[in-house]
């Protein structure tokens, strides 16, 4: 990490303290000198959080290179981005995922629970009265997984 990407992260974790906000990612492009930072939360994370930090961020940025050039973005991490924390998986419990193995097979079902060190996939009973056994859950260690994306649908 360069120095003001390391200074970037204080200023974000000062900028979100005391919230259940989080740093997902930030991206600093030399070229353009363009800034990304992409926020996360427990309860999801809303314009208005991001333009509190982004206004603070951009504070701290002019004070220590007045005048200098940059673009400076704010935002969520979208739906299409991997699950990289444990607070994220949880906040996705009952929504179906698509898991990328380390050997890159890969598991798509519904969350069904996230522990520790790992999280479990399984069915969702839909009809009580059918007569197919639903298939065994699946656990998966997390050193098992090279990525995990929330399946959006829109039925």
């Amino acid at each position: 990490m360069t120095d003001i990407e390391l200074k970037i992260t204080d200023w974000v974790n000062e900028a979100i303290k005391g919230t259940d906000a989080f740093i997902y990612q930030i991206k600093h492009h030399k070229t353009g000198e363009k800034i990304q930072i992409f926020l996360d939360a427990d309860d999801g994370i809303n314009i208005y959080r991001c333009a509190d930090v982004s206004r603070f961020v951009d504070e701290q940025l002019e004070a220590v290179m007045p005048g200098h050039p940059y673009a400076l973005e704010v935002g969520s991490p979208g739906a299409d981005k991997p699950l990289k924390f444990i607070r994220q998986y949880k906040k996705h419990i009952g929504r179906k995922i698509e898991v990328t193995l380390n050997d890159d097979k890969q598991v798509t079902n519904n969350l069904k629970e996230v522990k520790e060190s790992s999280i479990v996939l399984g069915e969702k009973i839909t009809n009580l009265l059918t007569k197919r056994k639903p298939k065994p859950d699946i656990e998966i260690p997390f050193e098992d997984i090279k990525e995990s994306i929330v399946v959006i649908s829109f039925n």
